[in-house]
């Protein structure tokens, strides 16, 4: 649960300078794969539920940020750490239920 308010620190201090994108980059990598060790330990049935989020969020995102102008980031697109964070998220609440 941690990971996500660093990011956003991280994004929000480092990311805006010179080497930004850089740095959204590796951040959006690094929550991937945070994503996917976190997966590992989990079931089938919960992989496949995360999935849909990610899939059904990406979509969402997307279609909000480029189609209906929606998404409010200082660089009007979406960060690449997004998507695998709705997943996060996802889990963490599946995390807090049990």
């Amino acid at each position: 649960m941690a990971w996500i308010p660093a990011v956003l620190a991280t994004d929000h201090w480092v990311g805006t300078g010179p080497g930004s994108a850089g740095t959204q980059r590796l951040l959006g990598v690094g929550t991937r794969l945070l994503l996917i060790a976190l997966l590992s330990r989990e079931p089938v049935r919960i992989r496949a539920q995360v999935a849909v989020v990610v899939a059904v969020a990406t979509l969402v995102e997307y279609t909000f940020s480029y189609e209906l102008h929606g998404y409010g980031d200082r660089r009007h697109y979406v960060p690449w750490y997004v998507p695998p964070g709705d997943g996060m998220v996802y889990l963490g609440a599946l995390a807090i239920v049990r």
